[in-house]
C-alpha cells in the first residue's frame, strides 16, 4: 500500500553500528524518519482498540505491526475444502453476561454474534478420559471416578472448588459468584492470604492427594494448576464474576473482525491515522526533549511465519507518547532500560507465560459421533486434552474437527512434534503446518478416548495447527504466580516507569479470568486511554 511504501522510502536512516543510540547525546541527535504524537506497537485487541479510542482525537497516530496480520492471539482460518466455516485457531469465544467492554465493541463496528454451540462442553454432549476410562459429565459430578476420593470429597464431588474454598477460607458463597475485592482479602488458617498460596499448597491444606488431582485433571489446563500458579486464579476462574453469564457466544464474521474492524474504523476516521505492518521495534529510546525514539527492524510474512530481516537498515521513528500493545513475552525482551528496574521487573513477574495449541483436522466421516462413546466435546489428561466438535462445512459434506486444544506441557511437546517429519496430505502450508508425528500422537490418543480403533478412521482430508508458542505471543495466555496481590502490580504493569509517557496494554496485564479473555486486552486498553489520552 502508498503507506507501506512511505514508510519505507521516508524511514530509513542510517544509524549507529547496530543501529541504536547508546546515550543520551547520540539518541539527541538522532535523525527522525517520522514523528507521531502517539506511537502504537502492536495491532491485537489491546493496540487496536488503543488506536480506536483515540481515532478523533485529532493526534497523530501511527500504529505498527511485527507481521502482515492485525489481530494478535484472535485468528480467524478457513481450510481450503471448508471455505464457508470459520476456524478460530485463537480465541474462539465469549461469556454473554460477563464481558460487557466486548459487547459495546461488538455494537459499535455493527458485528454478528451467534451462540458457541458446544459452550464449554454440555451435559449429553461431554465426556471426559481421565486415567484410561471414559466417562460422561453427569458421571464426573457424581459418579464412580478413576480417583480414591476421601467420602468428604464424595460427597461434595459436584461441586469441589466450592467445597475447598469454604474449607480453606470459610467463605460461603451460596450460590452467588467470588468477587475480586473478596477474593483478594481471603486468608487461610494459618494467616496468609489465599493469593500468597499456589494451587498445590492450597490444595495440601485441605485436599486428599487424589482430591487434588482430580481437581487438577477435571480443570484441564494444566498450566493454570501447576508450577506455582496462584491458588486464587483457580477459584476466580471456576467461581469468579466472569463466569456468570447466560450463554456462550462467537461471530459470524470471525472473531478476527473485532481488531480488524477496530483497526479499520482508526484508519477510516483521519487522514492522519496511519498502519505499518512487517515492523518489530527492537529498541526504545528517550531524547532530552522527551521525545521517544522507537528503532524498528522491517520483517517479511510468509506462509503464516514472520521473520525479521536483519540485514536491512532500521527504521526510525519518533513519538511524544507510545502505547506498547505486546504480549508480555515479547515485551520483556524490548531493549528498553526501563523495563530492567526493580519495580517493572518485580510487576511482570507476578504473571507467567502459557503456551497453548490448537490442531484443527478434517474428516469424510464424523467418527467420533459414531459410537457408543459419542461426543461433541471430549476433555483429557491425555496428549490432546481438548477436543471439539467444530461444523460440518455444506460446501464439501466435511467434518471439522479440533482434534486438539491443549497447552503447558502438552502443547510443548506437541510443538516438538510440529517439527519433525513430513507434511501430512491436505495440511496448510507453512507454520500451520501438521505434520505426521504431530496428527499420529493426536490421533493414537483420541481413538483411544473413543474406543475406536485406529485404523479403523480415514486419514484427514485437510489440516492446520497453531501453537502460541514463539515469538512475538509465547503463549496462548497467562496465569498468575502466588505471592501476588494483582492490585499492587497492574498499575506499574500498565505504566513501567513513572517518569516516561509509556503505556502498556494487552489482555497479559489484566486481572483474574479475563487474562486469557479478549476483555482483558479491551479492559487494559480502555482504562490507559481513560486515564493518560482522553
Amino acid at each position: 500500500s502508498s503507506a507501506v511504501l512511505l514508510l519505507a522510502c521516508a524511514l530509513v536512516i542510517s544509524v549507529h553500528a547496530d543501529g541504536v543510540c547508546r546515550n543520551r547525546r547520540q539518541c539527541n541527535r538522532e535523525v527522525c524518519g517520522s514523528t507521531y504524537d502517539v506511537a502504537v506497537v502492536g495491532a491485537g485487541p489491546g493496540g487496536a482498540n488503543s488506536a480506536y479510542m483515540l481515532r478523533d482525537s485529532g493526534l497523530d497516530i501511527a500504529v505498527f505491526e511485527y507481521s502482515d496480520r492485525v489481530g494478535g492471539r484472535l485468528f480467524t482460518y478457513q481450510l481450503p475444502n471448508t471455505p464457508d466455516v470459520n476456524l478460530e485457531i485463537g480465541g474462539m469465544r465469549f461469556i454473554e453476561g460477563a464481558m460487557h467492554r466486548l459487547w459495546r465493541v461488538i455494537s459499535e463496528l455493527g458485528l454478528t454474534p451467534k451462540v458457541f454451540k458446544e459452550g464449554f462442553g454440555k451435559e449429553g454432549r461431554q465426556r471426559f478420559y481421565l486415567r484410561g476410562q471414559s466417562l460422561t459429565k453427569k458421571q464426573v459430578k457424581s459418579g464412580d471416578v478413576p480417583y480414591d476420593l476421601s467420602p468428604e470429597e464424595k460427597e461434595n464431588q459436584g461441586n469441589l472448588v466450592e467445597y475447598y474454598l469454604e474449607k480453606l477460607t470459610g467463605l460461603q458463597l451460596n450460590g452467588e459468584p467470588l468477587k475480586r475485592e473478596v477474593a483478594l482479602k481471603l486468608t487461610v488458617p494459618d494467616g496468609r492470604f489465599l493469593y500468597d498460596l499456589s494451587f498445590d499448597e492450597a490444595m495440601d491444606l485441605v485436599a486428599s492427594p487424589e482430591g487434588k488431582e482430580f481437581t487438577r485433571d477435571t480443570h484441564v489446563f494444566t498450566g493454570e494448576v501447576t508450577l506455582g500458579a496462584s491458588a486464587v486464579s483457580l477459584f476466580d476462574d471456576h467461581l469468579g464474576e466472569d463466569y456468570y453469564g447466560s450463554e456462550i457466544y462467537t461471530l459470524k464474521e470471525g472473531l478476527s473482525s473485532v481488531p480488524q474492524g477496530l483497526l479499520q474504523a482508526f484508519l477510516d476516521a483521519a487522514d492522519s491515522n496511519e498502519f505499518y505492518p512487517n515492523s518489530h521495534l527492537k529498541a526504545l529510546r528517550r531524547k532530552t526533549n522527551g521525545q521517544y525514539v522507537l528503532y524498528f527492524e522491517p520483517t517479511t510474512s510468509k506462509d503464516g511465519q514472520t521473520t525479521i530481516n536483519y540485514l536491512e537498515p532500521l527504521q526510525v521513528v519518533c513519538a511524544q507518547r507510545v502505547i506498547l500493545a505486546m504480549p508480555v513475552y515479547a515485551l520483556t525482551q524490548l531493549d528498553w532500560n526501563q523495563l530492567r528496574n526493580d519495580r517493572a521487573t518485580q510487576a511482570y513477574a507476578a504473571v507467567r507465560p502459557i503456551p497453548a495449541s490448537k490442531v484443527f483436522m478434517t474428516f469424510d466421516q464424523p467418527w467420533w459421533l459414531e459410537n457408543e462413546r459419542k461426543s461433541w466435546v471430549t476433555k483429557s489428561d491425555a496428549l490432546f486434552s481438548q477436543m471439539y466438535d467444530w461444523q460440518k462445512s455444506e460446501a464439501s459434506g466435511d467434518y471439522i474437527l479440533i482434534a486438539s486444544y491443549a497447552d503447558g506441557l502438552k502443547a510443548q511437546y506437541l510443538r516438538e512434534l510440529k517439527n519433525q517429519g513430513e507434511d501430512i496430505p491436505g495440511s496448510d502450508p507453512g507454520y500451520n503446518q501438521v505434520t505426521e508425528p504431530l496428527k499420529d500422537t493426536i490421533l493414537d490418543h483420541l481413538t483411544e478416548a473413543y474406543g475406536v480403533e485406529r485404523d479403523s478412521i480415514r486419514e484427514p482430508v485437510t489440516a492446520a495447527s497453531q501453537f502460541w508458542t514463539d515469538y512475538p505471543f509465547g503463549c496462548g495466555w497467562i496465569t498468575w504466580r502466588a505471592g501476588f496481590h494483582f492490585d499492587d502490580v497492574i498499575s506499574t504493569m500498565r505504566r513501567p516507569s513513572l517518569k516516561d509517557e509509556v503505556y502498556v496494554v494487552g489482555a497479559d496485564y489484566s486481572w483474574g479470568l479475563i487474562s486469557s479473555w479478549i476483555e482483558g486486552a479491551l479492559e487494559t486498553s480502555e482504562n490507559v486511554i481513560n486515564d493518560y489520552f482522553l
